[in-house]
């Protein structure tokens, strides 16, 4: 099976150390890795924004982008790459959603957490202050 990258802006299959290079107006022009890359997470990010059905905050998409990329590699490793499928972006972009979608329950049910505690804490003073109160 050959491994390729796919030119973010053309669509075109690029051997591993191939150069980006994409019509622009008349001529070509190249395209720095740093450009390629940061385009590549941008339309990454829209697509797991699709997914996830709302914005992905920057202090959540390099975490998220860790972790789905982390979880990814043990999928293949595991599993296999499904005959190149769970290399393609959309896959990718699946488990971001996946993974700001788990930290964000996680997050809520924390501060639900704090706040029944808190609740308990206010209704025992009140509870015991009634208790105390001559009838």
């Amino acid at each position: 099976m050959a491994y390729y990258r796919t030119c973010p802006h053309c669509g075109s299959n690029l051997d591993p150390g191939g150069s980006l290079a994409t019509a622009s107006g008349a001529g070509q022009r190249n395209i720095t890795r740093r450009e390629a890359v940061r385009k590549l997470d941008s339309s990454l990010q829209q697509q797991a924004e699709s997914y996830l059905g709302g914005t992905i905050e920057p202090s959540e998409w390099d975490k998220a982008k860790e972790e789905a990329e982390r979880k990814l590699g043990r999928i293949i490793d595991r599993e296999g790459d499904a005959d190149g499928a769970r290399r393609e972006p959309w896959y990718l972009a699946q488990l971001i959603a996946e993974a700001v979608r788990s930290s964000r329950i996680s997050q809520f049910t924390i501060d639900l957490a704090h706040l029944c505690r808190y609740a308990d804490e206010q209704m025992g003073l009140k509870r015991a202050a009634r208790l105390n109160e001559p009838p």
